[in-house]
Formats: structure tokens, C-alpha cells, sequence
């Protein structure tokens, strides 16, 4: 239910929605390797290729997150449900009550921790992203600081 409710309310903001970029990343990534080859005209649209497929991944990462939380909530109705279940009297102690919950619920943990891993990877993808895109911006920064000095103008 969240997760409809955050992503209508995306929708309804006006914001448009990130789209999957044309071009792969592995042939971006390759190019990270020694900026200086690459010419001052392209440096600008390797930045904005990085900042596209930076936007995107955030946007994977936003309902991989509103998945993940959809399956907490899942999991954790499931195992209280499963707990309740367990008749106090059969077992010894909590702990082995709460060991049956949990493998009565096995298959709804299996789909919270493939969410939970899919985040992870996720975050991941858009920090590498987030740290490529800055290395540009320096690139670009320090190709301007050159000119500048080289041409007497002040910053």
C-alpha cells in the first residue's frame, strides 16, 4: 500500500519519471579510466550520460526500497501470525517458539532478503555512479581552473 501511495503521489507531483539511458555503462566506465584523453567537448556529455544512469538507479533504488519495506511489514505480520500460532505449552522457551515462527515463515524471509540484497546492490551501483559523476566534475573543474589561469582571467 505504501508503495502505490509514494509512487501516485510521484506521479501526481508532475516530476518526471527517470527513463533507462540508451547507452551501456560499461563503455562509460571504461572512459573514467584516464580522463585526459578525452576532449574537452565530451567531457560534458560523459558527465550528463553518468547523471542520467545516476538518475535512473536512484529510481530503481526508491522501489527497490518500497519493496523492501512492503516485505518487512509482510514478514513481520507473518512471523507474529506464526508466533500466535505456536501453543506456549509444546515448546520449552521462547527461543524455540520463535525457531518455529521462523521456519513457518521461510518463504515470505526468502523474498525479504532477496529486497534487502537487491537494495544493497543497488546502493551500491548509485554510489559508483554518484563517485564517477564527481570525478568528471573535477575533471571539469580543473580543465577550467587551466584555462583560466593560462588566459589571466579570474574565477
Amino acid at each position: 500500500m505504501l508503495k502505490e501511495t509514494v509512487l501516485a503521489k510521484l506521479e501526481q507531483s508532475g516530476v518526471p519519471i527517470p527513463t533507462k539511458p540508451k547507452k551501456p555503462t560499461t563503455e562509460l566506465f571504461d572512459v573514467l579510466a584516464d580522463l585526459s584523453d578525452v576532449p574537452d567537448s565530451m567531457l560534458g556529455d560523459i558527465h550528463a550520460k553518468f547523471a542520467a544512469w545516476y538518475c535512473y538507479a536512484n529510481y530503481l533504488l526508491l522501489r527497490a526500497n518500497l519493496d523492501k519495506m512492503g516485505n518487512e511489514s509482510n514478514y513481520t505480520a507473518h512471523f507474529n501470525q506464526a508466533l500466535l500460532n505456536v501453543d506456549p505449552d509444546s515448546v520449552k522457551n521462547v527461543t524455540e517458539r520463535k525457531a518455529i515462527a521462523a521456519t513457518k515463515t521461510k518463504s515470505v524471509n526468502d523474498k525479504l532478503q532477496e529486497a534487502v540484497a537487491s537494495c544493497l546492490a543497488l546502493e551500491t551501483v548509485v554510489e559508483n555512479l554518484e563517485i564517477a559523476m564527481k570525478t568528471i566534475s573535477r575533471e571539469i573543474s580543473r580543465r577550467q581552473f587551466v584555462y583560466s589561469a593560462a588566459h589571466n582571467l579570474s574565477m
